[in-house]
């Protein structure tokens, strides 16, 4: 699992020291809302290791497959095809969610299809999903503080989260937009 922000990102955002006794937490509280985004997305946004999915073959020249960038290896029936019969779409977009072989179909089987590769929405980790993911973590970290004056709270997924001013309020609104922004349209 990626970590959306920093340490220092949630430090900067902030204008505080984070001591250095709380790191643990302070990580747990980044993971859970990395988690959080990718949850809220339904899909993740980013991740740096390497996967393999499968698929069933469908008895067609074109497969959809979950978003993926970087990919290695694609298996139909364990033999890879040539570079020159599979094509990846879409052509002008780094992330690909389609299949397409230029002559024969993909087997009609179960779980015969298989791609390795980064199974994500970005092939880099977005800056504004970085923010997002610190504005949240920051929130969670005011709520630890238990500030109590002109405070306003959220609950983001499983944790409370904590606001001392309007602005701090609208960046949680914008944060939420922003991670909405990379839910997957579906039909």
């Amino acid at each position: 699992m990626s970590q959306y922000t920093t340490k220092t990102a949630v430090q900067n955002y902030l204008l505080t020291n984070i001591d250095t006794s709380f790191d643990t937490q302070l990580t747990a509280y980044i993971e859970a809302m990395s988690e959080f985004i990718d949850s809220r997305a339904g899909y993740p946004i980013f991740v740096e290791d390497e996967t393999t999915r499968l698929y069933d073959g469908n008895g067609q020249s074109s497969l959809c497959i979950n978003p993926v960038h970087t990919i290695t290896e694609v298996l139909v029936d364990t033999v890879a095809p040539s570079e020159t019969i599979l094509l990846k779409g879409p052509y002008n977009n780094d992330i690909k969610t389609t299949l397409l072989l230029k002559s024969g179909v993909f087997t009609e089987d179960f779980a015969n299809v298989s791609v390795t590769g980064m199974h994500c929405l970005a092939a880099t980790l977005p800056e504004k999903i970085t923010w997002a993911c610190t504005v949240l973590v920051a929130g969670i970290v005011n709520q630890v503080n238990n500030q109590t004056e002109g405070v306003q709270s959220e609950k983001v997924g499983e944790y409370q989260v904590t606001y001392r001013d309007s602005k701090e309020r609208n960046d949680y609104k914008l944060a939420m937009d922003i991670i909405d922004s990379y839910r997957r349209i579906t039909f």
